[in-house]
């Protein structure tokens, strides 16, 4: 469960089995359900019985492997993932997640998933992608000025390669006025 993306069949039927036996429904019969299951998989903390939400709990152990993607610098398994794959164009969320193998797609999928929380330092720009990561502010810069991303001619640019430190050198397939 920590390597590979469990398919949404598997995880309904496992949680439908934990169902089953948490509430005591056996054959044909059938009990009152005193809580919806929601509520059953919460944490204890948060008022629940702590029984685990399984896809949850899958992809966290597929972002730890994320996670452990990124600490580890000179690890055997990083350099040849990063070499199949391509992931030094210049991060790993540059990746391309649709190919690879079932390893990879589960990787890939975590990884854009929690995307959304990572947040990027500038400092030489050359591993963050200017428009797909967020490295200013809440929003990438995608999301947050995409009528320019559309017409933008380099979309897959570094911020190293499209900032000095003062200007910006992006080009763009039709004139932009500033209003």
């Amino acid at each position: 469960m920590s390597i590979m993306k469990f398919p949404k069949w598997a995880i309904d039927a496992i949680t439908s089995q934990m169902s089953h036996f948490f509430w005591g429904n056996v054959g044909d019969t059938y009990k009152y359900h005193l809580a919806k299951w929601g509520l059953v998989s919460q944490k204890k903390e948060w008022g629940g019985l702590g029984v685990p939400n399984l896809r949850e709990f899958n992809m966290s152990l597929l972002a730890a492997w994320s996670k452990r993607f990124f600490d580890d610098k000179d690890s055997d398994w990083k350099k040849l993932l990063s070499y199949k794959y391509n992931v030094d164009r210049p991060n790993i969320l540059w990746s391309r997640t649709g190919v690879g193998s079932p390893f990879w797609k589960s990787f890939a999928w975590a990884f854009s998933a929690a995307k959304t929380f990572y947040r990027w330092i500038p400092r030489d720009g050359r591993n963050i992608s200017f428009w797909h990561d967020t490295w200013v502010g809440e929003f990438s810069p995608k999301t947050r000025f995409w009528d320019l991303f559309v017409i933008c001619q380099q979309q897959d640019a570094s911020l190293a390669q499209v900032w000095d430190g003062e200007n910006l050198q992006l080009t763009f397939r039709r004139c932009v006025l500033l209003e």
